[in-house]
């Protein structure tokens, strides 16, 4: 299957894109002097168009890539978090471009601070529960307040995914108003075709306008943010390497000891925490999970004295006496 899917993209697709692509420059006048043409072309070509080439580009990537997926054949969840990520960046901006009037009077009206300054609010306390039910879950009978830098760690990125899947679920504004402006729904030559039956216009219609094409980018940009980032943090979810990744960043966050009396014996590459005065946090390795974690409480003869006995220094004030 999947060597069929190849032979079809080079042997029908790439013919005809090569094709599209000939006739483009032949009905464009670029044969001669082609490369300084299109670095001409390129250069001259405005920011919201540069944009729209990169999503465009980004999204046929991104279905040629999924079509070998479907075919069969080994995605890596790298390339397609990272070519998520740009076209999801590029999307957002030929969104700013595209509606850039729109959004400075959007961001200078005084109830969109307040409403960004709780949904900030919002994000940073769920991101901090989640943390702790995550770490949690990780290292089991130890308190997270009591690993502050991996608690750091595990906030860091739980806050990442959680900032992804808010801006997911805000881009669905901006696809709603777009499929619902006449302008995309309603094409110049289909108004006229409709128009034609009462009018008796000619059949003949313009080219279509550049932002309708634009338009019509961004709002397939759009539904690719809606949908990629969440499944991307589905699938970080469920891919079995998520787990020790974050066990092994909770190690070398607050485990730094290799060696602790008070823990007594314990297996070979054993890291240890020091936990108040009598308790120490140990980090077994494990072969699947990549560490274990437990709570061991030192003995009586290894505890830290918490206020060790210090002879007080005397100090003796001079006396003056007056006489009456």
């Amino acid at each position: 299957m999947l060597v069929a899917y190849w032979l079809a993209i080079t042997y029908v697709v790439l013919p005809i894109l090569i094709g599209l692509i000939t006739r483009k420059i032949e009905r464009e006048r670029l044969s001669p002097y082609l490369l300084s043409q299109v670095q001409a072309r390129i250069s001259s070509a405005t920011r919201t168009k540069k944009a729209a080439a990169v999503v465009s580009t980004g999204l046929g990537i991104f279905v040629l890539l999924l079509g070998h997926r479907w075919a069969g054949g080994s995605l890596s969840l790298w390339v397609s978090a990272v070519l998520s990520v740009t076209i999801f960046l590029s999307t957002s901006a030929l969104l700013y471009l595209r509606f850039q009037s729109t959004i400075k009077s959007l961001i200078e009206f005084r109830m969109s601070k307040f409403v960004l300054s709780v949904l900030i609010v919002s994000v940073a306390w769920i991101s901090n529960v989640y943390a702790d039910v995550l770490m949690i879950s990780i290292a089991g009978d130890i308190n997270p307040s009591d690993l502050p830098s991996a608690k750091a760690g595990i906030l860091a990125i739980v806050g990442l995914m959680a900032w992804t899947a808010v801006v997911s679920l805000l881009a669905f504004i901006p696809y709603f108003l777009l499929a619902l402006s006449p302008t995309f729904l309603i094409s110049e030559k289909s108004l006229r075709a409709k128009s034609s039956l009462f009018l008796k216009l000619p059949q003949h219609a313009p080219k279509r306008p550049a932002t309708v094409m634009i338009d019509l980018t961004l709002f397939v940009g759009l539904a690719f943010s809606i949908i990629a980032p969440l499944h991307v943090i589905d699938l970080t979810n469920r891919n079995g390497a998520f787990e020790p990744f974050l066990r092994n960043l909770v190690t070398f966050a607050s485990f730094h000891a290799k060696q602790n009396t008070c823990a007594g014996p314990q297996p070979n590459g054993s890291r240890f925490a020091m936990i108040g005065y009598e308790r120490v946090a140990v980090a077994v390795p494990d072969q699947e999970l990549g560490y274990r974690f437990k709570l061991v409480k030192c003995p009586p003869s290894q505890r830290v004295e918490r206020n060790p006995s210090k002879e007080k220094a005397q100090v003796a004030l001079p006396t003056i006496q007056f006489p009456l």
